[in-house]
């Protein structure tokens, strides 16, 4: 089952899919009327319609590097703090979170695991 936007479940009152589409739409800011390889493959995954289609947590968390590395070139303060935040809190955060709930009680199950990785 593929999990939508309104289907997505907040964690800690974070609006993930919030967050990615804002940053989406920074990427596009930067990016729109670019012939850079890098960037057309980015937008082909998104907009995949035969073939592995990636949503947009996932193509943030997977080229985190590249977006940053395009922040900086473009100077973009807002852009970069944003970037932050999503790895802190939506990449990274929410394991750490479980992975701690885990360690406090001194049990890991396989649905700790699972529900850290599951969007």
């Amino acid at each position: 089952m593929r999990v939508t936007p309104a289907s997505r479940p907040l964690h800690k009152g974070i609006d993930f899919d919030g967050l990615y589409q804002r940053m989406m739409k920074r990427i596009a800011l930067h990016t729109e009327g670019s012939d850079d390889a890098f960037w057309a493959y980015f937008y082909k995954r998104r907009n995949a319609t035969t073939g592995m289609r990636c949503d947009d947590q996932l193509l943030l968390s997977s080229f985190v590097n590249q977006v940053r590395e395009l922040l900086e070139a473009k100077d973009d303060a807002q852009g970069l703090e944003w970037l932050d935040q999503l790895e802190n809190e939506c990449f990274c955060g929410r394991a750490k979170d479980d992975a701690y709930a885990s360690a406090s009680t001194g049990r890991v199950s396989a649905t700790d695991t699972q529900s850290t990785w599951v969007s």
